[in-house]
């Protein structure tokens, strides 16, 4: 019972108060993160695909024909 839970001692708001701004903290910084990682996939995406896509499409195509 309660192992897996969080360590919330009883009767410490200090302590609790520090667990919800520790965990909006985390939250936080994930969320940055992963707003991060999706722009450089965007970007990642927009500049290497585009000349991929048109070269591979006409390889393709050329070879087929």
């Amino acid at each position: 019972m309660g192992i897996a839970g969080p360590p919330e001692p009883p009767g410490a708001p200090g302590a609790l108060l520090d667990l919800t701004t520790g965990r909006l903290i985390i939250i936080i910084i994930i969320v940055i993160i992963v707003i991060v990682i999706i722009i450089i996939i965007i970007v990642i995406v927009i500049v290497i695909q585009p000349p991929l896509q048109s070269r591979g499409s006409q390889e393709t195509f050329r070879d087929i024909g």
